[in-house]
């Protein structure tokens, strides 16, 4: 008989899928095999006894997320540890010239949970009389912050600020605003080239804005009014929250809202309040958040973050969507009259509000 060692290789094992692979991948689900050509989804009642390809795919996606692990050799400053709390950090962005601010995910060294680590650096004031407020802030809608403390491990002073980890969490500005996921109906009925695209932050003319809206219009990329409504409810519901509390988010911007399925959550509450621990007229900026998410609606309405001229953008919402949307970012955006509140939103919201109660 043939001994093990002397036999001879056979190829990639199909329990441990095809080589290149992640090893959670490969582990969790075995790939079909090789003489195999792709199944077809089941017909009939038989789909009910298995799980959606769209769910598998989530679930993956996630896990896979929770699993990763970093490449030593890339990241040779990362420390093994922080305070003997949180071990195996991974960077969570890719690294940014002079950052003030670093993400990474980090495990819990007794519990082993995962959170996302949020490292200021160069920090040296200490007042954390409003991160403690943060503390108690506990809503569906917001990442909710669950410690903080200072640190050398990084050969500076530090503060990190410990949030929930939601894996295969995306940015609004991801998954609407920017890239493949905003293009992808664009570049496959009117593809165009954009001018502009090697200074993103350059103001467009007129011109060009009301074109780039008007191709957005006819390939229809323009996102569904009940999605729109589905992350305003969300959001105005985390701004009642938090001004509430008698704070002020601060930072309510496509980059620090997140959306994982339909869940939408303001990341990074508090880490303004860390930078700048100076007092702050909370009235003024309560208000700021209001028209910071008069802001976020307008760009998700017309699906670009460049809405410079405010009355062809407006155009394109009256043309678009309902009188309600239309008088909610108008609202939203309005600096004159007396005291705007997240309550006075409710006429306008009205009965869609209860669809999104669960």
């Amino acid at each position: 008989m043939m001994s093990l060692a002397n036999r001879s290789p056979v190829g990639p094992e199909a329990c441990l899928g095809p080589p290149g692979l992640s090893p959670y991948a490969t582990q969790m689900y075995a790939c079909a095999p090789v003489h195999m050509g792709p199944m077809s989804s089941k017909p009939g009642l038989a789909a009910t006894f298995y799980m959606p390809d769209t769910i598998r795919s989530e679930i993956y996606q996630r896990n896979e997320d929770v699993f990763l692990q970093a490449d030593p050799h890339q990241y040779p400053e990362l420390p093994d540890n922080l305070e003997n709390m949180y071990a195996e950090l991974i960077p969570l962005e890719d690294p940014v010239p002079h950052a003030i601010a670093t993400t990474y995910r980090a495990a819990h060294c007794e519990t082993g949970e995962n959170y996302a680590l949020r490292r200021l650096h160069g920090y040296t004031t200490m007042n954390t009389k409003r991160l403690d407020a943060w503390k108690q802030i506990d809503h569906p809608n917001v990442v909710r912050l669950e410690d903080h403390f200072t640190t050398k491990a990084f050969n500076d002073h530090s503060m990190v600020l410990v949030y929930q980890y939601h894996p295969s969490s995306m940015t609004v500005m991801n998954k609407f605003l920017s890239g493949g996921a905003a293009n992808t109906a664009s570049e496959a009925n009117s593809a165009f080239h954009d001018p502009f695209s090697s200074d993103p932050d350059a103001p467009r003319p007129y011109t060009h804005q009301k074109n780039a809206m008007l191709r957005a219009v006819a390939c229809g990329a323009l996102l569904p009014e009940a999605v729109l409504w589905s992350i305003l409810v969300q959001l105005t519901a985390a701004l009642r929250s938090i001004h509430s509390a008698g704070l002020a988010c601060r930072s309510l911007d496509p980059t620090k809202v997140v959306m994982n399925g339909c869940r939408v959550r303001i990341s990074w509450c508090g880490a303004i309040d860390a930078l700048h621990p100076n007092a702050v007229d909370i009235t003024q900026a309560q208000q700021d958040d209001l028209t910071a998410l008069g802001r976020l609606a307008l760009a998700l309405a017309c699906r670009t973050i460049h809405c410079d001229n405010l009355a062809a953008s407006m155009d394109l919402v009256s043309r678009s969507y309902s009188a309600d949307l239309k008088n909610l970012i108008l609202y939203l955006l309005s600096s004159s009259g007396g005291r705007r509140s997240v309550t006075d939103l409710m006429p306008m919201i009205g009965a869609r509000f209860y669809t999104q109660v669960t």
